[in-house]
């Protein structure tokens, strides 16, 4: 009777475990995958503290500090492991930050959109924090990324 109870329940947790709505994977080099999507090689992703082309956020920085227009991904896993996407878009002027939390179950479920001035570099003894500044919307989380030492 025990083994039939225990059988069911492993049953029952396997079955659970396979109906997350998006799956999440990494494959051996590292590529990121939801669902039967590939994320692009050059998309950021911050799983868990973890980086993954923190280069590419470094020479969006920098094309930010130079005037120069460029475009970025960014994907932040939840604690749960639901993706956040960010775009941020540089016009030679401002930067654009479009976060979609749609597929954070625990989210607001929305699309914000704000344009910022910049992005401001915050260091503590912990860690560095990217952050949007001079945004024309108080509502969006204007905390870009965090890279933890």
């Amino acid at each position: 009777m025990k083994r039939a109870v225990m059988l069911a329940l492993l049953a029952f947790l396997i079955i659970l475990a396979g109906c997350r709505e998006e799956e999440i994977a990494a494959n051996e080099k590292g590529d990121v995958q939801i669902g039967s999507s590939t994320v692009a090689d050059d998309t950021v992703v911050d799983r868990h503290g973890k980086l993954r082309n923190e280069e590419r956020f470094t020479e969006f920085l920098l094309n930010v500090a130079d005037e120069k227009s460029d475009q970025i991904q960014i994907i932040v896993f939840t604690t749960e492991g639901d993706p956040i996407y960010r775009e941020l878009s540089f016009d030679g002027v401002a930067v654009k930050s479009v976060m979609d939390s749609t597929k954070d179950q625990y989210g607001s479920g929305e699309i914000d959109e704000m344009t910022c001035k910049t992005i401001k570099e915050e260091e503590s003894p912990d860690r560095i924090e990217y952050s949007l500044e001079d945004c024309d919307a108080t509502d969006g989380d204007p905390i870009v990324l965090v890279k933890w030492k």
